[in-house]
């Protein structure tokens, strides 16, 4: 008997993260970007410990090699961590760095936001004081603004006059 192949398309890839913006933002804004189609898995952000055990349900059983979210799956590519995913996408829709020293650039600007962003997501929710700190916090996450305003300059884009997945 002759085997018969399927002429169906394979499935879109796939985005998961929490049904907030978060680490996912930037990964849908790429994928808009580039007019990807793409399936939007979001997982319920609901108060602990609900949203830990809906996530937990699925991530160990999903082949990922390193269970996180957000993940991105695109047939047999399976990453996680929101860096990886946009690096991997950025080469792949030829948003990626041009040389070596543009792509030290690239990650040093995608890390000093991620602290920026991270740095504030713990003060704010993990700190007991914020609310007492509040206004110290504000000038730190200020002066981090200016430092990538200054970074900027006269540059339309973080890697220069192109536009990249930072």
């Amino acid at each position: 008997m002759a085997e018969t192949k399927s002429n169906s398309p394979p499935p879109p890839p796939t985005l998961c993260y929490w049904d907030i913006r978060g680490l996912g933002e930037p990964i849908r804004l790429l994928l808009a970007y580039k007019g990807v189609e793409y399936e939007d898995k979001r997982m319920a952000f609901d108060p602990m410990p609900a949203f830990r055990e809906t996530w937990m349900k699925e991530k160990y059983t999903s082949g990922l090699p390193f269970p996180n979210l957000p993940y991105w799956i695109d047939g047999d590519v399976k990453i996680t961590q929101s860096l990886a995913v946009l690096r991997y996408l950025g080469a792949k829709h030829d948003l990626e760095a041009k040389d070596a020293e543009q792509a030290a650039k690239l990650d040093m600007v995608a890390q000093a936001t991620n602290d920026m962003r991270m740095g504030n997501f713990i003060m704010k929710f993990l700190d007991p004081k914020y609310a007492d700190n509040k206004e110290g916090l504000l000038l730190d996450l200020g002066r981090k603004v200016q430092e990538l305003s200054d970074y900027l300059g006269d540059k339309q884009w973080m890697g220069g006059e192109e536009i990249t997945y930072v």
